[in-house]
């Protein structure tokens, strides 16, 4: 039988998004042996809806059930951005902006049935009518508004420009020698490398594949 796992944790994710490859089958193996399942990605998903569909139906299957069902979610979410975008920049006259966008939202069958019964859907309509707010004010709407995105249950974004200067990386390299096992252990296995990649490749560039 396939061994079960508790939790599963796929980093750079977006590199399955195509279905036909050994690396989304895979996954895909562990995901159907797995209580929990969790898909992480530095990389900007700028991919196409299909891309989209395939990384969240192998994550949540009950939920993006098929094509149709997802091309039905994801129809307000492209005006829901629109309506961050606004409030991020707050130009000349965003706040109208703003309720245009809420409009295009209520035009799709997914914003009247579900994003409207949202119960932040009224507080995001009534910000608009603000014409000064905090960093903090802001934060909290842009929150409110990303809770109306249709996958807002199943993926978690952050952005660096929210954030601003609220997490600074601060780099240090620590130096830590091996222990008699370990250097027995790293020995052997860059032998096995080395001896591996000359007998794919020849001896030529082996250093450098290593």
């Amino acid at each position: 039988p396939p061994p079960h796992f508790d939790l599963v944790i796929v980093d750079e994710a977006h590199t399955i998004r195509n279905a036909n490859t050994w690396w989304y089958k895979g996954v895909d193996a562990f995901c159907k042996n797995a209580d929990a399942v969790v898909f992480l990605t530095a990389t900007p998903l700028q991919n196409s809806n299909n891309d989209l569909y395939t990384l969240l139906n192998l994550l949540r299957p009950d939920v993006v059930i098929d094509k149709d069902t997802f091309k039905t979610m994801v129809e307000p979410n492209f005006f829901i951005n629109n309506l961050m975008r606004v409030v991020r920049r707050q130009d000349e006259d965003w706040q109208e902006l703003g309720k245009q966008e809420i409009a295009h939202i209520l035009d799709t069958t997914w914003g009247r049935n579900v994003v409207q019964h949202n119960p932040n859907f009224e507080s995001i309509y009534n910000f608009l009518e603000k014409t000064e707010i905090t960093r903090e004010e802001k934060l909290e709407i842009i929150n409110k508004i990303e809770s109306l995105h249709s996958f807002h249950t199943i993926i978690n974004r952050t952005r660096r420009r929210d954030i601003e200067d609220f997490c600074i990386r601060r780099t240090a390299t620590i130096n830590v020698s091996f222990n008699g096992v370990q250097r027995e252990l790293y020995e052997s296995l860059m032998e096995f490398e080395e001896t591996a990649l000359a007998k794919l490749y020849g001896s030529r560039n082996v250093r450098f594949m290593m």
